[in-house]
């Protein structure tokens, strides 16, 4: 459960990192630099956002497990 709260609190600075990205990219002028280079940094950005929203999808699945074998295994226990 340590694991997922310290996941939580990267995504969340992730999340900051991503919006000050895309502040950097939607101010860029051009200065000798590609259109085309702006749109594959862009398309990183979003990926790696992409792949971060995904490990915390994973770990929200993972503490949900936790918790409700957790739960089954206290009612067994009553339940004896």
């Amino acid at each position: 459960m340590k694991a997922a709260f310290e996941i939580e609190g990267l995504e969340e600075s992730v999340d900051g990192i991503h919006q000050k990205a895309r502040g950097v990219l939607r101010d860029i002028e051009n200065d000798g630099i590609h259109v085309g280079s702006v749109i594959l940094l862009n398309q990183f950005v979003e990926a790696v956002k992409s792949t971060v929203d995904c490990c915390e999808d994973a770990c929200d699945q993972a503490r949900v497990m936790a918790v409700t074998l957790s739960k089954k295994r206290q009612w067994n226990q009553f339940s004896k």
